[in-house]
């Protein structure tokens, strides 16, 4: 299989990215990226950061971390109410500090649930949000995918009791050989092409849907969704122009990151599209 690839993981284009942010935002509203690109949002895109190399306590971080790893719905939510929280909490200073102590605490307390896991579960059913005062956007990089399970650590555990949840079933594969019977990624990890199932070291799996992304010549994506197994949990996309596998089960293909970057599959009355390049894409968030 020949992939020719294009420039899709620069760093000079997702500069540029930003520089074009500059121009359809203002300075006072809001950027959500990875703590990890936040300096650089911050200076190129002359925006405010929910979280950079200055700050990303793990208090910081959940917010983000949930609003990524999230199906969009609850995501948009987390994302609207921990920009106005973070912005409520500069105008207040010390003492909404000393009052609550983090924006997830300010959340429960103020919209009277009992603990952080009543409220996270029911985050999707909040209608009343603060009110709007700015603008937000969310930044991903391509790049980002290769930190994905590092970034779900920051918000899959218990609040409550600091337990660890299970963790995703998430694996980007770089290189692979193919013959006619399997496409082999490790030793052990590899596509049953004539049962159409995964290999997960011990453990074989049936496989939900095999989706291939690509660009065409002015860099649009199109996609192509096969569905195989409709009770399986585990799906394949290949992303052909990066020349990537992903293996991802149910809760990492519905994520944030997965819908908006991989597949450009937003919820159009929860995320407009700004800028979308294969080596970073830039969303709006509408509520």
């Amino acid at each position: 299989m020949k992939i020719e690839k294009i420039n899709l993981d620069g760093k000079k284009d997702s500069i540029e990215v930003l520089d074009k942010l500059k121009h359809v935002s203002d300075r006072n509203d809001y950027v959500l990226s990875w703590w990890d690109y936040g300096y650089l949002t911050r200076y190129y895109a002359d925006v405010k950061t929910l979280s950079d190399g200055g700050k990303h306590s793990g208090s910081t971080l959940f917010p983000s971390s949930f609003t990524f790893l999230n199906p969009q719905e609850e995501a948009s939510k987390m994302l609207r109410l921990d920009a106005e929280y973070t912005e409520k909490r500069i105008e207040k200073g010390d003492e909404m500090t000393q009052l609550h102590n983090t924006n997830i605490g300010s959340m429960i307390l103020e919209y009277g649930y009992n603990s952080a896991t009543e409220f996270l579960s029911n985050i999707n059913r909040i209608d009343e949000l603060p009110l709007k005062t700015r603008d937000i956007f969310v930044y991903l990089p391509s790049v980002m995918i290769d930190i994905l399970t590092t970034v779900d650590k920051f918000s899959n555990f218990n609040l409550d009791t600091g337990v660890e949840k299970r963790p995703p079933v998430f694996f980007v594969a770089k290189s692979y050989t193919e013959n006619s019977k399997k496409i082999q990624f490790a030793e052990n990890i590899y596509i049953d092409k004539k049962n159409d199932t995964i290999q997960l070291g011990k453990h074989t799996l049936p496989m939900k849907r095999f989706v291939i992304t690509s660009y065409d010549s002015n860099k649009n994506l199109s996609k192509r969704v096969i569905p195989i197994n409709s009770s399986a949990q585990i799906s394949v996309i290949f992303m052909k122009d990066y020349n990537k596998f992903v293996i991802l089960d149910e809760r990492m293909y519905h994520s944030l990151y997965i819908q908006l970057f991989v597949l450009e599959n937003n919820d159009k009355n929860l995320f407009e599209p700004v800028i979308l390049t294969p080596s970073a894409k830039v969303y709006k968030l509408k509520i």
